[in-house]
């Protein structure tokens, strides 16, 4: 089921009775965990993360009945594929029970067979994909929650929030919270003075050092060891690309820079500037598909393979990703 369908399900008051969450997106995997899980008694919920999964707890919780008239409600969340006979006899109590209710964030990436058990054909039990959000609707879910945090911020200073965060929601999502604390109206200047992602910071230079083929492998390293994720790396980097193309096709249209007309933003006009040179002069239009399509399988291949040695595949797409430069 797409997000489309399962968001018609939620504003129609849908009976749901097990739920798989799973797919490309943590942050909407949390974010709608969440946001189902808020309309249950939080001392009737029981979470189990990662190893803390038991089936007997797990399967006693759903099947107990309530004493005060509430729901039962269990979340597994884990990047672990649970026995498929223990699912289907969890999934079996929400469907015999009234008061019962499953949460299942799948986080890993073995799929296929787990999604075909989350499914019925009047919708109680449902599986739901989550890709990557577009923009747009990033910046809806940004916007919105900065309304119910009653911020004053307009929508520009929401997308230079996201993109100061290399587009990573989840990271923009939590700055939100914490800035909802100032008095103070939100604006491109008190989040370049408040907010500080070294990580983010730091990779936004070893982007360019890559593209103008310079040694990163001691700077990809230093910034592994302060906690960067591969996978992350790989798909900010992706975004980087994607966004000198749009430098490169707006320049070769209407033989200007204009950062406003092509992010949504205005940068610095040195950043600016920086970004236009890497667009046009270092990047060939070939070089654009060349680099995504790699960093593409790339990805794919990290997110397939949980035992690879990540911190060396990653630096051997890195160079990959440099010698396609000299084509």
């Amino acid at each position: 089921m797409y997000l489309k369908e399962f968001e018609q399900l939620i504003k129609s008051n849908h009976k749901l009775n097990s739920i798989l969450f799973f797919g490309e997106s943590k942050f909407y995997i949390d974010y709608y965990s969440k946001l189902i899980s808020n309309r249950y008694d939080s001392d009737l919920i029981l979470k189990m993360y990662f190893e803390e999964y038991d089936y007997e707890q797990a399967y006693n919780h759903l099947a107990q009945s309530s004493l005060f008239g509430g729901d039962n409600v269990l979340i597994i969340k884990s990047d672990k594929v649970i026995n498929t006979n223990e699912i289907k006899k969890l999934i079996s109590v929400t469907n015999s029970k009234d008061n019962s209710f499953f949460i299942y964030q799948y986080l890993g990436s073995n799929h296929q067979k787990l999604s075909k058990n989350f499914n019925s054909k009047d919708n109680s039990v449902v599986n739901i994909r989550f890709f990557n959000p577009y923009f747009s609707d990033a910046i809806s879910i940004l916007n919105s929650r900065a309304k119910s945090l009653n911020m004053r911020v307009d929508s520009y200073t929401i997308k230079y929030l996201y993109n100061f965060f290399a587009q990573d929601l989840g990271l923009a999502y939590n700055e939100l919270n914490k800035l909802s604390t100032l008095e103070e109206e939100l604006n491109s200047n008190v989040i370049d003075r408040l907010s500080y992602n070294l990580s983010t910071i730091s990779a936004q230079a070893i982007f360019e050092d890559i593209i103008t083929n310079k040694n990163v492998i001691t700077d990809i390293v230093k910034l592994l060891e302060e906690g960067e994720d591969e996978i992350f790396f790989i798909t900010s980097f992706s975004a980087f690309i994607k966004e000198l193309f749009l430098f490169f096709a707006y320049i070769k249209l209407h033989g200007n820079i204009n950062s406003k007309n092509i992010l949504g933003y205005t940068l610095p006009k040195q950043i600016e500037q920086k970004r236009a040179n890497l667009a046009i002069k270092t990047l060939k239009l070939k070089h654009y598909k060349l680099i995504l399509n790699q960093l593409q399988a790339d990805e794919l291949i990290l997110k397939s393979h949980s035992k690879i040695d990540k911190e060396s595949f990653l630096i051997s797409s890195i160079i990959k990703v440099q010698s396609l430069l000299l084509q």
